[in-house]
C-alpha cells in the first residue's frame, strides 16, 4: 500500500456528501489523491451496502492529468474492473462528448468548424436553435 501524507488522507477521507477541491503545486500528489478518493468513496458505499455507480466520470482541467489517470486506471485492474464504465476526461472533452451524443441521438449534422474561435459559437447556435 502507498504511504499518503496527512494532507492527502484528510483530502480523500473528507465528507463524501460534499465536493472536494484540491489546489497544490505540480508533483504534490493531486492525481494520487483523486484516485484514492474514488477508492474511498466506493468503499464507503460498499460498507453502507449501496450499489456502486454504473458510470463514473473523473474530470480534470488538463489532458496530461487525464492521460495519467487513464494509465493508473488501466494499471489498477483489480479495483477499477469492478466498475462497468469509467470516463476520465477534461471538462472540454466531456462537453464535446455530450454535444456529440446529443447530435447523434437527434440526427443532427456535425458542425462545420471554420476556425477554432468560431467553433464554440457554431455548436452553441446548433443546440439552442
Amino acid at each position: 500500500m502507498r504511504a499518503y501524507s496527512a494532507q492527502q488522507v484528510h483530502a480523500f477521507t473528507s465528507s463524501v456528501h460534499q465536493p472536494l477541491q484540491i489546489i497544490a503545486c505540480p508533483g504534490s500528489g493531486k492525481t494520487t489523491s483523486l484516485l484514492a478518493r474514488v477508492h474511498y468513496i466506493l468503499s464507503v458505499m460498499t460498507d453502507l451496502q449501496f450499489e456502486p455507480p454504473a458510470k463514473l466520470i473523473i474530470l480534470s482541467f488538463c489532458k496530461s492529468s487525464v492521460k495519467e489517470i487513464s494509465g493508473r486506471i488501466k494499471a489498477d485492474k483489480r479495483f477499477f474492473r469492478t466498475l462497468p464504465f469509467i470516463l476520465p476526461s477534461t471538462f472540454h472533452g466531456l462537453c464535446y462528448h455530450i454535444n456529440r451524443e446529443f447530435r447523434l441521438r437527434n440526427g443532427l449534422e456535425s458542425p462545420k468548424i471554420i476556425s477554432k474561435k468560431l467553433s464554440l459559437t457554431i455548436i452553441a447556435v446548433q443546440i439552442i436553435t
